[in-house]
């Protein structure tokens, strides 16, 4: 009988026979489920609370202890306040017990001793026992771990039976309804089953005028409304959701489903229903027929007129079984109902005592048993934010968190969730976990050191899973001899293992490892770095990836001859070392280094493919917590050398390697990263997660920042689509079952459930698992009951959730519909890039010129705000200044003393009389200062608020201008140089044509003028010649014409000198652009020191070869 059944039986079988209430009719066995609620009541079928009781109380490690009202206040196991009769069980850490228990008695001292050899942390169960109270208050305790769990079951159970009864109690049951006399009106309603009943409805043919429209057209210019414009306001408007709120009431009727067909009466099927009619040609044949068989009016039969066959017809037509239900038969193919999926949290995995303020960091699962999985716990991972202010103000010390903060690495198991299975030692903080698909014996872990640490698990399952079989008597017999030789130690399972090989630091990577990947069997990496197949030999090859941008590849089945030589010169095998890795213990080494030059924190290669295939056909019959063996068979998969990675910085790069012709001689061959190629980068933060589809190999998912995406290896453009979360992405994960199903988590705790089948724009499903940050996700590969997910939350718990059915269960094509949703998505943006490129050629100059009005407008933009910076520092130093002076000012003037005084004496009196007002009212100045201060924060807020929107307001045109000039871009003016010229000239124009007083005002200059005075007339010359350069230069003048010109004119006056026989030569200014330079010299000494000191010089070089007289010729 399954759930559903049972509780249908339960249900029919209470409830009250008659109106009374009495309490034997609330017995266990009338007791009603209410199944509404989510608990799992199957387990209190056949449940039997008297020998649960005794059961309790008769454990035999279990300790009976007699506490004080005073203690029980001082542990919290106060009754009547802290616990009760109804809940008399509560779990306290061992320290409170063992630091009040005063050890008078033996129960005391004995179980002081106990918990001396517990774990620091550890919960006890202790219960109050009402049974066993008689003038003391009797308390159990529980130490031991198996009847600590088995006590903790039972005591659930206990609950949940009480919880039903008691809402059996208070929930108010029909009573069979009695008569009053209002049997006979209801006997009126009460329909009576007669055989000459007939029910005739008729239904006829109509025919059915249709109206006829004329259409005219109706064009948008001659519309009032056919051009719209859409502004966009500055106004924003709150939506205010309605919420329906159901509230739930204790009485009510019951709901009563009835079926009733309604417009039509009867439902036209048109595969069941026809119109007979009788064609002309078969009455034509009908007639013959009757001729041929007799024509007299002997053989004719008496037929009805056309009004009783009309009716006839009508009748046919519309027969209808009244009392037949028609939907069943309307629908050939059933529909099931939708029903929203819902995910369950089945089990919880935690240990306070050694993963308190951790985080989980990596896991991964057993290949050959369901329901054991390995977890590595660390202080931070790469999705978690460190909170720096805390950090500055509480530092930590590295040296200390090593040594005494170590961060463990536990294997638990489905079975057991309180304890775990194992511990596994280690040095340093583990980053990443694989074991081998192949061999579950073998786990690797990456350090945060950088190096690879190995683990032989061979045996150690078996070894604390094996329970001793012993009868009760021997073990009350070993019980009596512990306490005769007074042995208070519980024998306790050693769970320790520790690490059998560590590789060589000094060899290995430097900073931590991020990702463990196992090449496939017939693969192999050679020590030049080529990655080449072997058809007959097996091999064992892992890559690891590190945050310092190193790819390495290493040999676990130590073939390389360096490896052997290192291991063969180590050390020999001790006769007490159990593992044959002990003599690799800080020897081995990758065998080839990728360099990439980017911190690597996620990567993606064609890794090995196995299937496991469970070795019993009924495991989907077993409960969670039964191991089921698994058989494990590889899949074939071709191995290219290329690889996409995720770095720190958010990018995603797809690289490939080539490797080198020959063995280049070095312990570790290295090889940087030849060919990158970068996907659009899209993501706002590190990359978290870049997994393969394990159905599509040539899809993946990326999770960084914000915003996870699908890339397809074909297309680095654009991803075939990305969502932006509200909160950071911390881990996701493909589904194992389904190729279209992802799992994402976030910072906010929330599960995210994606099926891209159903839709993309959104996820399916999302189930808040907490109020912060999911740190890891994995789905648990191996066959069971259900499928499950685990997922690591901040409290360093895991969480086992069950997946829904809609999500697991594969569906029949999934992988080709799937497929083409793929060549869609990607052809549709190949088809989107082809018309923007269409568009683009088209209206290429339009667009150019739009973005480079853009860019002006934003440099311009830049600009001027930086100029109103500039500006608004100068006028705030310029209102310091100000402010300076004017203080300055003010003490510098005299004030009368008698003035003075009198503003002082006010000030006096004012304060005193604020005091003794104060006082009277008995206010204190610091808390009506701290009560005014909100005031004058609004006040302050509200002048600021009002200054601002004044701004706002004052630049309205200039924001309008501004938006203008970058909406509508501004045609450049380009200015030749020719009309340049012509403006620069059109300012002399007028004095031109003036020439006459342009010269009067000339000569009035120079005759005011009065030149200082100089040794030599050469420095004005060389004055006015620096000026002329300065003004040709300004005005665009041909120098080199220029230059031409004047040593033409030196040599013509050189010439005419000598045919008059003069030595020496004067310089007239006589021309009106003299004149006009003339009007501007003001002073001589502009001319700079530097050229002043040159002149002098040459004056005084040119002085001597004056006066030396000429040789003859």
């Amino acid at each position: 009988m399954s759930h559903v059944s049972q509780m249908s039986h339960l249900k029919s079988t209470s409830g009250f026979d008659d109106g009374k209430s009495d309490k034997s009719d609330r017995s266990e066995d009338n007791l009603e489920f209410d199944s509404s609620e989510d608990e799992e009541i199957s387990i209190i079928f056949g449940f039997k609370e008297d020998e649960a009781r005794q059961r309790l109380t008769s454990f035999p490690k279990s300790t009976r202890l007699v506490i004080s009202p005073d203690l029980q206040a001082e542990i919290g196991m106060e009754i009547g306040h802290t616990i009760s009769a109804e809940h008399p069980w509560k779990q306290i850490k061992k320290e409170v017990l063992e630091d009040h228990l005063p050890g008078k008695n033996k129960e005391q001292q004995q179980l002081k001793e106990k918990l001396k050899d517990l774990d620091a942390g550890k919960l006890i169960l202790v219960g109050y026992s009402p049974e066993l109270s008689t003038e003391d208050d009797v308390f159990l305790v529980f130490i031991d771990d198996r009847e600590t769990k088995e006590a903790s079951e039972i005591i659930r159970r206990i609950e949940l039976l009480e919880r039903h009864k008691a809402r059996g109690i208070l929930k108010k049951r029909p009573r069979k309804w009695k008569d009053h006399g209002s049997h006979r009106k209801v006997q009126m309603f009460i329909p009576v089953k007669r055989t000459n009943v007939v029910n005739l409805e008729t239904q006829n043919i109509f025919p059915v005028k249709r109206c006829s429209y004329n259409f005219i057209h109706r064009f948008v210019d001659d519309a009032r409304d056919g051009y719209v414009e859409l502004i966009r306001g500055k106004t924003r408007f709150d939506n205010i959701q309605r919420k329906l709120v159901d509230f739930g009431i204790q009485t009510g009727p019951p709901k009563i489903h009835q079926y009733q067909q309604t417009d039509p009466t009867f439902p036209t099927n048109a595969w069941s229903q026809y119109l007979y009619e009788i064609t002309d040609e078969e009455r034509e044949v009908a007639n013959k027929n009757a001729a041929a068989t007799g024509t007299g009016d002997e053989n004719q039969k008496p037929q009805a007129n056309s009004y009783v066959q009309e009716l006839f017809n009508t009748l046919q037509f519309n027969q209808v079984d009244m009392y037949k239900n028609d939907y069943p038969f309307i629908s050939k193919k059933k529909i099931h109902k939708y029903q929203t999926p819902i995910v369950e949290e089945c089990l919880c995995f935690a240990d306070r005592a050694k993963c308190g303020n951790r985080y989980v960091a990596a896991m991964d699962w057993h290949p050959q048993y369901s329901g054991i999985f390995v977890a590595s716990y660390a202080f931070q991972t790469f999705c978690t934010v460190v909170n720096l202010e805390e950090k500055e103000t509480h530092p930590v010390d590295p040296v200390n968190r090593i040594i005494f903060e170590k961060c463990p690495v536990l294997m638990w198991g489905f079975d057991e969730t309180l304890t775990q299975k194992l511990e596994l030692r280690t040095n340093r903080e583990v980053t990443a976990l694989s074991f081998c698909p192949f061999d579950g014996d073998l786990l690797l872990g990456g350090l945060a050191s950088g190096q690879i640490i190995i683990w032989d698990l061979k045996g150690q399952i078996e070894r604390v899973e094996r329970v001793e079989d012993i009868t009760p008597e021997q073990m009350r017999y070993r019980q009596e001899i512990r306490n005769l030789m007074g042995w208070s130690k519980n024998e306790e399972i050693d769970r320790a293992v520790e690490p059998v090989a560590i590789s060589a630091l000094d060899k290995s990577p430097r900073r931590p490892i991020t990702a463990i990947k196992w090449l496939p069997r017939n693969y192999y990496c050679a020590t030049t770095g080529q990655i080449r197949a072997h058809a007959d030999k097996l091999h064992r090859f892992v890559m690891t990836a590190s945050i310092d941008g190193s790819i390495c590849f290493w040999d676990m089945d130590f073939t390389v001859p360096a490896v052997k030589k290192a291991t063969q010169t180590s050390k020999t095998v001790n006769d007490g070392e159990e593992s044959s890795y002990q003599r690799l213990d800080n020897v081995f080494y990758p065998i080839f280094r990728i360099k990439c030059e980017t911190p690597i924190t996620s990567v993606s290669v064609d890794e090995a493919l196995y299937q496991f295939i469970p070795l019993k056909t009924d495991y989907k019959r077993a409960e969670i917590g039964t191991r089921i063996e698994h058989r494990v068979e590889p899949i074939q998969v071709d191995y290219r050398m290329k690889v996409v990675i995720g770095s720190l910085m958010g990018e995603i790069i797809q690289g490939e390697w080539e490797g080198h012709d020959f063995d280049q001689g070095a312990t570790t061959n290295e090889e940087t990263m030849k060919s990158k190629e970068k996907f659009a980068a899209i993501h706002d933060g590190p990359i978290l997660l870049i997994e393969r589809n394990p159905f599509c190999g040539d899809i993946f998912l990326s999770v960084g920042g914000n915003i996870l995406a699908l890339w397809s290896e074909t297309c680095m453009d654009s991803a075939i689509f990305w969502r932006k979360r509200k909160s950071r992405v911390t881990a996701g994960r493909w589904s194992q079952d389904r190729p279209s199903v992802f799992f994402i988590a976030d910072s906010n705790g929330d599960l995210e459930i994606w099926d891209t089948s159903v839709r993309i724009d959104a996820p399916c499903l999302i189930t808040s698992l907490g109020g912060h940050i999911l740190t890891y996700l994995s789905q648990h590969k191996l066959s069971g009951p259900r499928k499950y997910l685990a997922v690591a939350d901040y409290n360093g718990s895991i969480r086992v959730l069950t997946i829904p059915t809609c999500f697991s269960e594969p569906v029949a094509n999934e992988r080709k519909k799937f497929r083409k949703f793929i060549q869609h998505e990607l052809s549709r943006k190949e088809s989107q890039e082809a018309w923007v490129r269409s568009y683009y050629e088209a209206h290429k100059d339009t667009i150019e010129t739009q973005l480079r009005a853009q860019r002006e407008a934003k440099e311009l933009a830049e600009r001027m705000e930086v100029e109103q910076k500039e500006h608004a520092e100068f006028m705030k130093r310029q209102a310091a200044e100000e402010a300076k002076k004017r203080a300055l000012r003010d003490s510098e003037k005299r004030v009368d003393l008698s003035k003075r005084l009198d503003a002082r004496w006010k000030q006096k009196s004012f304060r005193r009389l604020l005091h003794s007002m104060m006082a009277k009212r008995n206010i204190s100045p610091d808390q009506l200062a701290k009560q005014m201060r909100p005031e004058k924060e609004r006040r302050k807020y509200n002048e600021e608020k009002r200054g601002a929107i004044a701004e706002d307001l004052a630049r309205v045109n200039e924001d309008y201008e501004e938006v203008k000039t970058q909406l509508i871009p501004v045609e450049k003016v380009i200015v030749t140089r020719a009309e340049l010229l012509k403006e620069r000239m059109g300012k002399y124009k007028d004095e031109i044509l003036d020439y006459e007083r342009v010269e009067a005002e000339a000569r009035e200059v120079l005759r005011n003028f009065q030149l200082p005075p100089v040794a030599s007339f050469t420095d004005i010359l060389i004055k006015g010649r620096y000026r002329r350069e300065a003004i040709n230069r300004d005005l665009g003048a041909n120098l080199e014409h220029l230059a031409s010109y004047e040593q033409k004119k030196l040599q013509r006056r050189l010439a005419a000198n000598e045919a008059r026989g003069d030595t020496e030569s004067t310089a007239s200014i006589t021309s009106p652009d003299a004149l006009q330079r003339a009007r501007s010299v003001t002073f001589i000494d502009d001319i700079p020191e530097e050229i002043r000191r040159q002149m002098s010089e040459e004056q005084e070089l040119e002085s001597p070869r004056k006066n030396t007289p000429e040789p003859d010729e």
